[in-house]
């Protein structure tokens, strides 16, 4: 209540909400009550056709994924995800599972993992029980892929050559267990682009709808083996 207080008070026109789980269908709510256009990037949640929103081309990211995989000569593939899963990353995840199944592979093992990671997983100790190596494993981010690839070490399992790693969204981590190949999302124009349609909104008025989705980029790093040449 107090943040709707502020808002009313200080005149505001548009707002743009990132990402976020908590609350963000109350945040929207109370904006929208107070007549402030909203305009959302990467949303947590899928919110119908009834907001502005500015979001990665998540599902042709797990599409291209599983086709870098599969050129890799991998045949084996598992996706490691949290428990609660974003709308954005469900969409990667439904991208790279159904590119996998309809190039006649077997449907990848999905292992969900808690968003508080720790030294032991349940779920990350039965996917190296039952996937033999060598064999490919998406991440939903690269804070996620680093600590699959610290734990699959720790098991006694090489990376690349027995597991690969891919993770999302070329993030800046402090200690990196290696050279991710991540997918690069373009975070800075997705902000500028944001703002540009929401100022425009703002000064024509306008009720139409946009849905905007931003190209993202396989960067190549050193965690994904080509088993043609191993």
């Amino acid at each position: 209540n107090d943040v709707f207080i502020d808002v009313s008070n200080s005149k505001v026109a548009g707002a743009i909400i990132v990402a976020g789980e908590h609350g963000q269908n109350l945040l929207i709510d109370g904006l929208e009550k107070l007549k402030i256009k909203v305009f959302l990037v990467d949303s947590y949640y899928y919110l119908s056709n009834k907001y502005n929103e500015i979001r990665a081309c998540n599902y042709p990211a797990g599409v291209e994924c599983a086709d870098y995989l599969i050129g890799k000569s991998h045949k084996r593939f598992a996706v490691v995800r949290y428990n609660k899963l974003a709308f954005s990353m469900r969409q990667r995840c439904d991208g790279f599972t159904e590119r996998i199944a309809e190039m006649g592979f077997d449907r990848p093992k999905t292992y969900c993992v808690d968003a508080v990671l720790s030294d032991e997983c349940e779920e990350l100790d039965r996917m190296l029980r039952e996937i033999k190596p060598p064999f490919a494993v998406f991440c939903m981010n690269d804070f996620l892929a680093n600590h699959v690839v610290f734990y699959v070490r720790k098991n006694g399992l090489r990376v690349p050559e027995d597991v690969s790693v891919v993770g999302f969204d070329n993030a800046r981590i402090v200690e990196p267990a290696v050279k991710l190949t991540t997918f690069n999302v373009p975070k800075m124009e997705m902000g500028k682009r944001a703002a540009e349609l929401l100022i425009d909104s703002i000064n024509s008025n306008d009720k139409i709808v946009e849905k905007t989705e931003i190209a993202v980029t396989l960067v190549e790093g050193e965690s994904v083996a080509d088993l043609k040449t191993i």
